[in-house]
């Protein structure tokens, strides 16, 4: 038996997060329109440069994380596998905004704060405790893929949409974010 060297398992182990979160966006695709051309920007990303050395962090809010990986089995299997695998190269940071504090935590897989660098974007995991508030301010449109528990946030009309897990969403920038499920909330943003 061979043993491989670390920074080889980061990069297959974030190289499969990718993948498994690029497969489950494609077979929940209604119509294309803007998640179709998210998927396309990422599928043009470079990944065989090595990832970079970032300092493994878990946040307050990670102790949610075994119990949303479970849940994210039954909607997206091969998602919660490759997070699982992939956690202990992932910085958890404390989501400052969140209310109460020590309620979210993110941590970037793809961008320019990210292990693997990505110029046109980015790709982040986001884990909530059940129930939180989450502001949540981007520059552009997001692509949400809800794995565990229900996100909620308001439309660019101003209507609340829900989003259960299993489902995608496009959030509007500056929306507010918030799990109301009972249930952990673990979910992926991308930014392009």
């Amino acid at each position: 038996m061979t043993i491989q060297p670390r920074q080889h398992d980061a990069h297959h182990d974030l190289t499969w997060l990718i993948g498994a979160l690029a497969r489950a966006l494609f077979v929940r695709l209604d119509g294309g329109g803007q998640p179709l051309t998210a998927l396309r920007r990422l599928a043009a990303c470079d990944f065989s440069a090595p990832p970079r050395q970032v300092t493994h962090a878990i946040a307050p809010a990670c102790r949610w994380l075994p119990e949303a990986l479970a849940a994210a089995l039954l909607t997206a299997e091969e998602v919660a596998m490759a997070l699982a695998a992939a956690h202990e190269h992932l910085c958890w940071r404390q989501a400052p905004e969140a209310a109460p504090a020590k309620a979210a935590a993110s941590a970037a897989v793809l961008g320019m704060d990210a292990p693997l660098p990505w110029a046109d974007g980015s790709l982040r995991m986001l884990l909530t405790a059940p129930q939180a508030r989450l502001p949540f301010c981007a520059s552009s449109t997001t692509l949400l893929l809800t794995l565990s528990g229900e996100a909620a946030f308001r439309d660019a009309h101003g209507a609340l949409r829900h989003a259960p897990a299993g489902e995608i969403a496009m959030l509007p920038a500056e929306t507010h974010l918030m799990s109301v499920a009972r249930a952990p909330l673990l979910a992926a943003l991308l930014h392009t």
